[in-house]
């Protein structure tokens, strides 16, 4: 049975880990500020759900 040690002693998997941790990270954080501005600007809550779909779509 592998172990979370033993993946995580191996240094291509480690890079690979915290790349894709510091880009979730990234994704989270634009999904939040686009819902903030949406909202702060328009007032609206529909126009904010609406413009967080389509952020969170063109993301995958």
């Amino acid at each position: 049975m592998t172990t979370y040690r033993a993946v995580f002693g191996i240094r291509e998997f480690r890079a690979l880990f915290v790349a894709r941790l510091f880009t979730m990270t990234a994704v989270v954080l634009s999904s939040l500020a686009l819902g903030t501005v949406m909202f702060r600007e328009t007032g609206s809550p529909f126009l904010t759900a609406v413009s967080s779909s389509a952020g969170r779509s063109s993301n995958w």
